[in-house]
C-alpha cells in the first residue's frame, strides 16, 4: 500500500471547465434549453466559449501553464484527482498533442491513469485503470 508523504492541497488552476448557464444539465437538457448554443459549439468546436463560462482554449492554457510549472520543479510523484476535463487537458499537453486531441480520451469515474515524465520526455503508462497492482 502506498501512503501519502505529503499534505494535500487543493490546486484551484485544476478547477474543471466552467461550463456557465450549461453547468449542472445534462447535454440533453442543454440541446433542449439551449439549441442555438449547442449550433455555436459544433461550428466553433475547439474555439468555443460556454456562454457565461470559461473558452475551451482558455481552460486548456490554464492547465498547460500549471504542469509547465510543475515540471520546472523537483518533484519525485504527484498524485491528481480532478475531473475528466482536466485528465484530457493534462494528458494531451504532457504528450505533446495538443488541444484538437482532448476528446480522444475517455475516463471513467474512479479510474486511475498514470504518464511518467522523464528527461522532458512523457509516455503514457496506462489509461482508465480500475484495478491497479503496487508492487
Amino acid at each position: 500500500m502506498l501512503a501519502l508523504q505529503s499534505a494535500c492541497t487543493i490546486e484551484e488552476y485544476l478547477k474543471e471547465i466552467n461550463f456557465g448557464k450549461w453547468e449542472g444539465l445534462g447535454f440533453d437538457q442543454v440541446k433542449e434549453q439551449y439549441p442555438e448554443d449547442i449550433e455555436e459549439w459544433r461550428r466553433e468546436c475547439g474555439n468555443f466559449q460556454f456562454p457565461q463560462g470559461d473558452s475551451i482554449p482558455a481552460f486548456y492554457q490554464r492547465i498547460s501553464d500549471w504542469f509547465d510549472n510543475l515540471l520546472a520543479g523537483e518533484f519525485n510523484r504527484v498524485l491528481i484527482v480532478t475531473h475528466g476535463g482536466v485528465l484530457r487537458c493534462s494528458v494531451c499537453h504532457l504528450l505533446g498533442l495538443g488541444q484538437d486531441h482532448c476528446f480522444a480520451f475517455s475516463f471513467d469515474e474512479g479510474s486511475v491513469s498514470k504518464v511518467v515524465v522523464e528527461n522532458g520526455f512523457a509516455r503514457l503508462e496506462f489509461l482508465n485503470c480500475r484495478q491497479l497492482w503496487v508492487k
